[in-house]
Formats: C-alpha cells, sequence, structure tokens
C-alpha cells in the first residue's frame, strides 16, 4: 500500500509549485520503507530550499531526526529534534526526552 502511494507522490511532485507536503509524505513512506537515504533527500529538499511554511519546515526536521535516529546518527537526530521544538513541533520534544539525555 506504501508503494503505491509513492507513486502518487512521485507523480504530485512532477507538478510546478509548493511541493512541501508532498515531499514531506513521500519521505514519511520511505521512511518506513526504511529507504532512509531517500527519506533524507526528501527532508532535505523542505529544509534546504524552504519549502512550505514553518510547520512544513518543522515536520521535516522531525522526520530527519527520526531518520539520524534509526542511522544511528544520534547527536544529528537529537539536534533535528530541537530544531523541530523550537518551531513548535511538540512531538520532537517528547522524542528528544527519550532519545537524548
Amino acid at each position: 500500500m506504501i508503494s503505491v502511494h509513492h507513486a502518487c507522490l512521485n507523480k504530485a511532485l512532477e507538478s510546478p509549485g509548493n511541493n512541501a507536503r508532498y515531499y514531506n509524505v513521500r519521505g514519511e513512506a520511505k521512511f518506513y520503507l526504511k529507504d532512509y537515504d531517500g527519506a533524507l533527500a526528501d527532508f532535505n529538499k523542505v529544509i534546504r530550499y524552504s519549502y512550505g511554511d514553518k510547520s512544513e519546515r518543522a515536520e521535516a526536521y522531525f522526520w530527519r531526526g527520526m531518520v539520524e535516529i534509526n542511522m544511528k546518527q544520534n547527536d544529528n537526530g537529537c539536534l533535528d529534534f530541537s530544531k523541530a521544538g523550537k518551531m513548535d513541533f511538540a512531538k520532537a520534544d517528547e522524542l528528544k526526552e527519550l532519545y537524548c539525555q
């Protein structure tokens, strides 16, 4: 099921415009498929190119942190959780407490 959604997201990303939501959702799908490099690429696009509003960037930092934690890059993951938390993404603070002590 995730791979079907993944294909639809790929098609949506071909259209011009602000695609932050699609990159975040596709990045989440790649995370669950354990395609960590692909997930990082999608979240980095949202962060680097300032796609979307503050909430989209906060979500990208959160999910990038999740990827990094799963890749055993805890320092980077904790830094991204901090950035997401500063942008009022509350779930990031919860996971920071869990993984970053």
